[in-house]
């Protein structure tokens, strides 16, 4: 039974195979289901005996007891190899009903918040995505199944291989359904994203435009005081003397310096910001032709393969 079994183990998922190449009384398969770690079953079967072995690995506890319990329910039929393949794709079949109805619940349930819809389109989108994944991995099983039902088809019983080969033909019918209904939310959940998207861009909008007016309001304000802040800040320096009792000038012969030293500071405020414009733009230009130019692509690819090869990244 050991060498029937896992003469398998190097062989792909879902292969026929021979257990024991010399022996033509002796086929088997091997199906993993989803990922080898979660669903492993290998089943020898010799056609002259009418015996089945199978080795069989589910990663919980909780689906090897319902596999189990159905296994021991039909313990009659068990020679038929194509039998616990048939189970294992039912099970999955039904968990895939399960998973699409609490998605599609989810969709249906989405809050309307449009600040938190985002983040549950998000877990949508992963959802229906693992969801495809599985579809995908159950086509494979249903047709895997078939091929099973026709390899074995002389072990009979023929009431039993009738029965397993409409139940095929439904799951057929179901998987294509799923892709059909996975396909309408794929595109339901697009057109919410893109609903989302533009409601906030217009709220946004509306926000800017707030903003936009209230600058206005402040900027009409500080041009309305400004000019006489400017000039009570001008006329309470030293430079004048508009007191009663002052006889000589009223202007101070420094008051050249004021006006200067306020030209000077102004001009090196616009120049120091201007600068750093014209640094900023000319930085971004410089970046955008560095990653443009072939030759200096050429040389950072080359530097990068120097420097996989000393770290040891690049194993050629």
């Amino acid at each position: 039974m050991p060498d029937a079994c896992f003469q398998a183990r190097w062989l792909d998922t879902r292969t026929l195979f021979k257990p024991i190449y010399d022996d033509d009384d002796w086929t088997g398969a091997r199906l993993n289901a989803f990922r080898s770690v979660e669903c492993n079953l290998i089943i020898s079967h010799n056609t002259k005996a009418q015996t089945t072995f199978t080795v069989f690995h589910m990663s919980r506890e909780a689906d090897l007891a319902t596999m189990m319990s159905k296994v021991l329910d039909l313990k009659d039929y068990t020679f038929q190899p194509a039998l616990l393949p048939f189970l294992l794709t039912q099970y999955h079949m039904f968990q895939l009903r399960w998973f699409q109805s609490t998605v599609h619940n989810d969709l249906d349930v989405t809050s309307l918040d449009v600040t938190n819809m985002p983040r549950g389109l998000t877990a949508l989108t992963n959802a229906m995505a693992m969801e495809a994944i599985v579809v995908a991995i159950l086509v494979g099983l249903v047709e895997f199944m078939s091929t099973m039902i026709d390899t074995h088809r002389a072990i009979g019983p023929d009431d039993m291989l009738t029965e397993l080969r409409y139940h095929v033909d439904s799951m057929r019918e179901e998987c294509r359904d799923s892709s059909m209904s996975m396909q309408h939310r794929k595109e339901s959940v697009q057109a919410m994203v893109q609903m989302v998207y533009a409601v906030l861009q217009q709220r946004d909008n509306e926000i800017n435009h707030r903003y936009g007016a209230d600058m206005r309001v402040i900027t009409a304000i500080t041009l309305v005081f400004l000019p006489g802040t400017f000039v009570a800040t001008l006329f309470s320096a030293s430079f004048w003397n508009f007191a009663p009792d002052n006889t000589g000038s009223k202007v101070s012969g420094w008051v050249w310096l004021y006006f200067v030293a306020t030209a000077i500071l102004t001009l090196l405020v616009l120049s120091v910001w201007r600068g750093f414009t014209v640094l900023k733009q000319f930085k971004k230009t410089a970046l955008q032709v560095w990653r443009r130019n072939p030759v200096l692509a050429k040389l950072r690819k080359e530097k990068k393969a120097l420097r996989d090869v000393e770290t040891g990244d690049k194993v050629d």
